[in-house]
């Protein structure tokens, strides 16, 4: 088993093991650019600390060339907290200089992206009211609203009325209209 000594980390990074676990579950939440530019941080100051070490005379303020792993797990949360402060100064209004602005910006526009292809509708929600089409028509046929229909057990949480009454449109359209042209080529 791996030692690893938590007071070093904690004597590099003066952050305690409470914000040390608060930054993994940030870490966790991310998108895969704020990780990835989370690590290029770590990588910058990894070697920002190398080097000031080698400079001074004797150990560097604390750093330990032999301890790699430490380092590296402490260069991570480093950039984790200046990641996570940048988005939070922005957040609360506070002001920044115009690389943690544009840093900020870039990360934002990048999670905005991907939060917007995972929510993104016409995959998986347009797929799992095409395979209940069936189960909306007879729900339909019941005097169900889209609104109740949407309520429904099978669907809760899942998509919006809208949403499902504009999909069971287009997808009903799409059907008649193959079924009106199979019915002209016979």
């Amino acid at each position: 088993m791996l030692e690893f000594d938590e007071k070093y980390v904690e004597n590099l990074t003066a952050l305690d093991a409470g914000d040390q676990s608060r930054l993994a579950r940030w870490y966790a939440r991310a998108s895969s650019s704020m990780r990835l530019k989370a690590h290029e941080l770590q990588r910058s100051w990894s070697i920002r600390w190398g080097n000031e070490a080698r400079k001074a005379e004797g150990p560097g303020g604390g750093y330990d060339r032999d301890k790699v792993a430490e380092n590296m797990y402490a260069a991570l949360l480093v950039s984790l907290a200046y990641l996570e402060k940048i988005e939070g100064a922005v957040a609360k209004g506070r002001k920044l200089g115009t690389d943690e602005l544009e840093l900020c910006t870039a990360l934002r526009v990048e999670r905005a992206r991907a939060t917007r292809a995972r929510t993104k509708s016409g995959g998986t929600d347009r797929g799992y009211i095409i395979n209940r089409m069936g189960l909306i028509e007879q729900l339909r046929g019941g005097g169900l609203s889209w609104r109740q229909i949407a309520g429904h057990a099978e669907f809760k949480g899942k998509m919006t009325a809208a949403w499902l009454h504009k999909v069971f449109n287009m997808e009903s359209a799409k059907a008649k209209a193959q079924a009106e042209l199979i019915r002209s080529r016979v």
